[in-house]
């Protein structure tokens, strides 16, 4: 409505040049409709929309705060237990056993005697324990604070992860309670895990550098951090043997996204341990190479009761299971190649759990 004192539209003001009139542009040109917007009695379609989203912000209060709690149980578990000078998980013995043999200048792999037997894993999460246990001492319990460490920097990869896909604020500057959702899920499978976030075992030593270097891959376009994402691989490689399947995981993922930089990944994270296994073969008179490779072959493969033992358990229940995940995820990432930014993202979150369960 035009006020009184105003010409109409068109008309010369004081004289001046007449000005036409802007007609509006039809209401499906600018993508608004003329319907109206339906109001409830006393409030405002804008109220009526802060009310509609009510409904997700308590669901995600909701499911945020249990995690939380779930994650705090598993904090008061793990410190209630990491001091304690007994073994939580028979493994724990064979770790301290090889720690001290290390600190005492023997090798992991001598001459099988009554005295010692040699680990069936590689020495690098050992030789870090014994390191820190000659400054700190108690090997036990060393042992278990690497296990620690590495727990946290699962969960502090997941945070990095989540927030890079999600936002750190909202719109208005706000923080984002959501990012915190995928670390606080992973600290509450405390029990399901087996609960070796603290136990003096290799396990999340090697699960923590392998979801950084699936991070540096994925998330980063520059031959610098595939390197740097291979020499980590590489680390869990030599801590834990079986980790290969999980570099090639990431390496299929580097390669749908990029074939060169996918060269620099596997080059170091192949070269490195190899060249390190046949120098730890030489240093040991082919027995590391014995209690590393061979005798695990006989354990899984030997004899028709190994076989069946294989099949039976390794194979359809952890194999077919972690082989299900990383499936899923390689479909995720082959479905959205063309998106490079939620290709950089979705492995780390398929890898974490595959490689816990």
């Amino acid at each position: 409505m035009l006020k009184l004192d105003s010409p109409p539209p068109g008309r010369p003001i004081n004289g001046a040049q007449a000005v036409p009139a802007l007609a509006s542009p039809p209401p499906e040109q600018t993508g608004v409709s003329s319907r109206p917007v339906p109001a409830t009695q006393g409030h405002t379609a804008y109220d009526v929309g802060r009310s509609a989203a009510k409904g997700p912000n308590i669901i995600r209060f909701i499911v945020l705060t249990c995690a939380g709690i779930l994650a705090l149980c598993t904090f008061f578990l793990i410190l209630s237990r990491i001091a304690v000078n007994f073994d939580n998980e028979w493994v724990e013995s064979t770790v301290v056993r090889s720690i001290r043999q290390i600190m005492s200048g023997g090798s992991m792999y001598p001459t099988p005697s009554v005295e010692f037997l040699g680990d069936g894993y590689p020495p690098l999460y050992f030789h870090v324990c014994a390191t820190l246990a000659a400054i700190f001492g108690s090997p036990l319990f060393v042992a278990r604070s690497v296990s620690l460490v590495g727990t946290l920097l699962v969960a502090a990869a997941l945070y990095k992860a989540s927030s890079a896909k999600i936002g750190e604020t909202t719109p208005d500057g706000f923080f984002r309670p959501d990012r915190l959702f995928p670390p606080l899920m992973f600290l509450s499978f405390y029990a399901a895990s087996g609960q070796v976030f603290d136990l003096a075992r290799v396990d999340m030593m090697t699960i923590a550098l392998s979801v950084w270097a699936a991070l540096l891959a994925l998330r980063h376009d520059t031959h610098r951090s595939a390197l740097l994402a291979g020499l980590l691989m590489a680390c869990a490689i030599m801590a834990k043997h079986n980790m290969l399947l999980i570099a090639a995981a990431i390496g299929l993922a580097v390669l749908v996204s990029n074939f060169k930089r996918s060269l620099t990944y596997g080059l170091a994270t192949l070269l490195i341990p190899i060249a390190f296994f046949l120098q730890l073969n030489v240093r040991t008179d082919g027995w590391s190479n014995y209690h590393l490779f061979r005798q695990l072959a006989n354990n899984e493969f030997g004899g028709q009761a190994r076989w069946i033992r294989f099949f039976g358990e390794d194979i359809s229940w952890h194999g077919v299971l972690l082989f299900v995940l990383l499936a899923a995820a390689f479909a995720s990432i082959w479905k959205v190649s063309n998106k490079p930014e939620r290709n950089k993202l979705i492995a780390p979150f398929i890898i974490a759990p595959a490689r816990s369960a």
